[in-house]
């Protein structure tokens, strides 16, 4: 259980002004959420706050944005080795190891869950979280109970291969199960009237379902109206107000809504350790690579229908997958 006593105890006259800042930002936000849990314990994920706090709170050393938050996490889980404190790198590397030392913490892809679309490009790896660039929309933030997604089981994260991972490459286990064949056009930001967003919702799904029932497009659900109605049910759950969101087919008949910007043949992956289907995409400069683009609802995919080895723990058996 964390105190006033513990945190006041970490402003040592030695660390920089705007660490001690942050630091105290990170408990007040935090400890008012929820109180004695594990980081990335539900209904509330306290990791997923940190990272939202760190990127709407300004520090004078971008670096901070990480180092804050290493105390609070070895409050909250003591038994593990904290990240070493290492001024010499620069922001970018100190983000690329900070994104291991999270997926290592938990054994889970929770870190990659909390990425959220950025507004311009970043020049750190796909799979890092730039808390320097501004995002799109908030950190997505589920309860376990809201999406009841176990898009791959109870699986973990494969660490010995996550070692092997070499600078601004992330090595995984997944499956690819399919790839995006039809886009809608993104959601309105600001609707100009109370029902747009509802009837570009309806429109597209309207116009799936008779491309579907004329036998012109494929349709992984057992009839049209079956399908339609998971996916929104699903949609309700993943994103309600669906602004900037798009709603895409899949190769293999499956609908799915992602808060990023994706294109037509982008892959649908399950990644071991993730709890919801992954969209990546191939890298045009890096041979082999993938680039790491975020989470999806995807219906009939995100509660394990298509995870064959959902009571199988190993994750041997799947494809090495590399992001960049």
């Amino acid at each position: 259980m964390w105190s006033l006593r513990a945190i006041h105890s970490l402003k040592e006259s030695s660390s920089p002004a705007s660490l001690r800042i942050a630091t105290w930002v990170a408990f007040k936000n935090a400890a008012e959420a929820q109180q004695g849990q594990s980081i990335f314990s539900a209904p509330f994920d306290i990791f997923a706050g940190f990272v939202e706090c760190a990127r709407t709170h300004q520090t004078r050393d971008p670096r901070d944005k990480i180092y804050a938050f290493l105390p609070l996490i070895k409050k909250l889980e003591p038994r593990i080795t904290p990240l070493p404190v290492n001024y010499s790198l620069s922001y970018g590397r100190v983000y690329e190891e900070f994104a291991r030392y999270a997926i290592r913490l938990s054994g889970t892809l929770k870190y990659l869950e909390s990425l959220p679309p950025l507004r311009h490009k970043s020049p750190l790896p796909s799979w890092v979280v730039d808390l320097q660039t501004p995002a799109k929309f908030p950190m997505r933030r589920w309860a376990a109970s809201q999406l009841d997604a176990w898009a791959t089981g109870s699986s973990k994260v494969d660490l010995q291969l996550l070692e092997y991972s070499a600078s601004r490459e992330l090595l995984l286990r997944g499956s690819s199960v399919s790839h995006i064949k039809m886009l809608s056009a993104p959601g309105p930001m600001k609707p100009k009237h109370p029902d747009e967003i509802k009837d570009w919702f309806f429109t597209w799904i309207g116009y799936i379902g008779k491309m579907v029932q004329t036998g012109r497009l494929p349709w992984a659900y057992d009839s049209v109206d079956s399908g339609l109605q998971e996916f929104i049910d699903g949609v309700i759950r993943f994103d309600p107000f669906l602004g900037g969101s798009v709603l895409f087919l899949t190769s293999s008949g499956h609908l799915g809504v992602s808060n990023f910007d994706l294109d037509v043949e982008d892959e649908v992956v399950l990644l071991a350790g993730c709890s919801m289907p992954t969209i990546l995409r191939r890298s045009m400069s890096q041979e082999g690579k993938k680039h790491f683009l975020g989470v999806s609802y995807v219906a009939g995919i995100s509660h394990g229908e298509v995870w064959v080895h959902r009571d199988d723990n190993s994750t041997a058996h799947l494809e090495t997958l590399t992001l960049a």
